[in-house]
């Protein structure tokens, strides 16, 4: 479980010191509607968490005893007897003052204030993430609340100017390729902050509903945003002849606009250079950053060879012709020593040329910058600490520039990570709980398969199990579950900090608990199992069984231990040839006589790794645990670090899934029993495209039972509790029943790409043959590990995927039997 920081409060000087609550509960005065909020500051680093009042009324207010809320009613600071606003007037309020009577404003919060009795609201804000530098009304005390300027509290507020149409332009324009959908980029051109909240795009038809810029959204100088135009309902995509016009938010006022006609570009639309230059087709789509309309990039940079060979900087040629960049320069973050390439330097069509006799070395906190002859920054990039390995494009010339796995001169970088695709199900997500039926920690979830409109949610630090229902599309407390229960170990002591849950083939609750809070700062990797409904007591529950799984998984610290468990039936193991690790021979369930009909799969935060467990189930209490494999789901965080946050198993798929948090993006990946007989990864997914990237720690698939016209519910548990909500919903495609025991599908010939292998040329596929003979089979075409093209025979070789490897995955699938993902052997693009 990941907490969230909040801002040290330090007392202002002309603050107020707040009084507890039921100190002061003086009357209200009759102005009290004109009393707002006005500016919010959160984790500064010069002021503490504050909240400022104004008063727009014509008398001043009496504010005796009015009440200060964040987002949960429990947390209340009283404004102390005699406090007033004069009309016209500010006050700010120190929300966490050094004597420890307040509260923090957290990096996605509320800021409420309330008249003295606590319940009736006169004004409130809720904010998604921590100011930078304020969140203020624009304009005071009556305006929309955006990112100001700086920090005013007590004075008016630093407000962005609001967007002007010469400065706001369309910059860059994806019709066809973002295998997400369409999107157009704006960029402020300007030497100003421009509020663009509520502007509007449309295409070239009218009839068409605007896509509209969020409240709040301030581009700096020089800053882009993007819009998908097809997200959320009902959107619009662009053709092949079609326009893009930008308007102000009354939706008349025009901005700017581009038409094409001569069909979708191969990569996108783009200004060169962005904001004021011409329309030209891109190098590479750089959704929400600067346009590449040069070929040539910087692709992998050297500032510290271990074995103390030069620093070095390769470039990558994107076009399919050689080009000539005599001329150019290569500099640091100075402009003293440039390196100068001499006359016949050439970067060679669809390669790499490495730059390893620079003028000026390259230290740990630096920049590499490409220069063309006309002295424009063609391409930089700047780092503040030596990379271990190099700095590379992932992926090769195209990617953003991250730490590589190897250094790779001259060659495609060695990029890490998995490649992700598209949410397989709706892009469109809705949260599904009751305002504040969780109050954040939310960690575990999981339907139950013998009733799919039962939903169990396993709370973390509460500890808390909680057992709800469906009420339309809302997931309610069942009845006489309104606080839950509240787990303890055998014993009927300790607090475990439950953070997976899953439903045994026995229809009984088992919890992941990497701890007990009584003793927070000691880990203790247990699982345990609770019948919850046979207890008489309505607010705790004792283990039935434990299994101390400390000796069995790898030492991590006492906050980074189990975060998810499921089960998965011996007769998916036994029928896919699963691989026992500990005997190195084909599982055999009769090896641990105990374990009943199934395995456990639990996943830790500390390793990222998943462990498959044997659970003895006896007469015994504290019972034992065997590890059958370990399985790597390749989830790393942005940070570097493996993560995995969940695994739930889904029978209809007969796939795992693993969850990682909002550390690396919300990305999930499905695993299946490989030809080798261990878990392998089969794909990885961005998370939906209407799901903020929230710290989700629970995933739940719907059991096939759910499905309603050939969807069924995937349910999310954010354990930030966003907004007030903990759970998120969408869906994924339901597919055939198979009998009990699904057959595997035996391959005769491996799919093969035929035709030529070149620009501008079409290859086709031959999607090979599997026995039985399949009911179905999709393609997918992929370019660098990317989807390019999907359930097509047939796809032309563009000009960006010179020098690039190609593959095609074909999925065969047949009631009764497994789908089968078979790849062919990769193709390389020649010019």
């Amino acid at each position: 479980m990941q907490t969230h920081r909040r801002g040290l409060a330090v007392a202002l000087a002309g603050t107020v010191a707040l009084a507890p609550l039921a100190l002061v509960l003086a009357p209200a005065s009759a102005a009290d509607t004109d009393i707002r909020i006005n500016e919010i500051i959160t984790d500064s680093a010069t002021v503490g968490d504050s909240i400022e009042l104004t008063n727009l009324g014509s008398t001043t207010v009496d504010l005796s005893g009015w009440v200060l809320k964040d987002d949960k009613d429990d947390r209340t600071l009283a404004l102390p007897s005699g406090t007033s606003l004069a009309p016209g007037a500010y006050l700010s309020v120190a929300t966490d003052p050094e004597d420890g009577t307040g509260f923090g404003l957290g990096n996605g919060d509320a800021a409420r204030i309330f008249l003295p009795d606590g319940t009736t609201l006169v004004d409130g804000h809720t904010f998604p993430s921590h100011s930078a530098p304020s969140w203020s009304r624009c304009a005071d005390g009556t305006g929309n609340f955006v990112q100001a300027l700086s920090e005013t509290l007590g004075a008016p507020n630093d407000c962005p100017l609001p967007g002007s149409a010469a400065d706001v332009r369309i910059n860059e324009i994806e019709s066809n390729g973002d295998v997400v959908g369409d999107w157009a980029e704006l960029v402020n051109t300007g030497d100003a902050p421009a509020d663009i909240s509520g502007w509007k795009l449309i295409d070239a038809d009218p009839e068409h509903d605007f896509a509209v810029v969020p409240d709040g959204t301030v581009l700096a100088p020089g800053a882009f945003v993007a819009l998908y135009t097809e997200f959320p309902a009902p959107g619009f995509g662009l053709g092949s002849a079609d326009t893009v016009t930008l308007y102000q938010a009354d939706g008349t006022t025009e901005v700017d606009s581009h038409s094409w006609s001569d069909g979708h570009a191969g990569t996108t639309y783009g200004r060169c250079p962005d904001g004021i230059g011409e329309w030209q087709e891109t190098t590479v789509a750089t959704r929400g950053s600067a346009n590449v309309c040069s070929p040539i990039r910087i692709n992998e940079i050297e500032s510290s060879d271990p074995a103390s060979g030069p620093d070095w900087v390769e470039l990558v040629n994107l076009s399919d012709t050689d080009v000539d960049v005599t001329g150019w320069e290569i500099r640091d973050s100075g402009d003293a020593e440039p390196t100068v390439l001499p006359a016949g330097t050439v970067v060679p069509a669809a390669g790499h040329l490495v730059l390893d006799d620079l003028a000026a070395g390259l230290g740990g906190s630096d920049s590499a910058r490409l220069l063309d002859p006309a002295d424009a920054v063609v391409d930089s990039y700047t780092w503040t600490t030596h990379a271990g390995t190099t700095y590379g494009r992932c992926a090769d010339g195209v990617g953003t520039l991250t730490t590589t796995v190897a250094a790779s001169p001259a060659a495609a970088n060695d990029c890490p990570g998995l490649d992700t695709a598209p949410w397989p199900g709706s892009e469109e997500i809705a949260t599904s709980d009751l305002a504040e039926t969780f109050g954040q920690d939310a960690s575990g979830v999981t339907f139950d398969p013998a009733d799919p409109t039962v939903l169990w949610v396993a709370q973390n630090k509460a500890g808390t199990l909680r057992k709800l229902t469906k009420d339309g599309d809302t997931w309610v407390p069942a009845a006489g579950w309104a606080e839950g229960r509240d787990p303890k170990y055998a014993d009927g002591a300790g607090a475990p900090d439950t953070e997976g849950i899953t439903i045994g083939p026995d229809g009984a609750v088992y919890l992941a608990s990497e701890r007990n809070n009584d003793a927070s700062g000691i880990s203790r990797n247990t699982v345990l199992r609770y019948q919850p409904e046979s207890s008489d007591d309505q607010s705790s529950m004792s283990a039935t069984d434990e299994w101390d799984l400390t000796s069995v998984l790898p030492a991590v610290g006492a906050n980074l231990g189990l975060e998810g468990v499921t089960w998965v039936p011996d007769g998916y193991l036994v029928r896919n040839d699963f691989v026992d690790a500990s005997t190195g021979a084909a599982y055999d369930p009769a090896t641990y006589p105990d374990h009943g009909g199934g395995l456990y799969v639990v996943a830790v935060e500390g390793t990222g790794q998943l462990y498959v467990l044997a659970l003895e189930q006896t007469d015994a209490v504290e019972e034992t645990a065997h590890l059958v494999a370990t399985v790597d789901p390749q989830l790393l965080t942005n940070a570097g670090p493996a993560g995995a946050m969940d695994v739930s198993w889904d029978p209809e798929r007969q796939q795992l899934w693993a969850l990682c948090d909002d550390s690396c993006d919300g990305v999930s990946v499905v695993l299946s029993v490989d030809d080798g007989g261990a878990f392998a990864v089969d794909a990885a997914y961005d998370r939906p495209l209407g799901m903020p990237n929230l710290n989700n720690e629970g995933l739940a698939i719907a059991p096939r039972a759910a499905c309603v016209a050939g969807r069924k519910e995937v349910v999310w548990s954010d354990d930030g509790d966003t907004d007030g909500h903990a759970l998120r919903s969408g869906t994924l495609p339901c597919t055939e029943v198979g009998p009990e025991k699904p057959q595997r599908f035996v391959v005769k010939r491996k799919p093969r790409i035929v035709g030529a292998h070149r620009v501008g040329r079409t290859m086709r596929v031959r999607i090979g043959a599997v026995a039985p003979r399949p009911k179905a089979a999709r393609v997918e075409w992929r370019v660098a590990g990317k989807v390019v093209r999907g359930n097509a025979r047939t796809v032309k070789a563009r000009k960006w995927m010179a020098g690039k490897r190609v593959v095609v995955r074909v999925t065969f699938r047949a009631p009764g039997y497994q789908p089968r993902t078979v790849p062919s052997a990769p193709v390389r693009i020649r010019r």
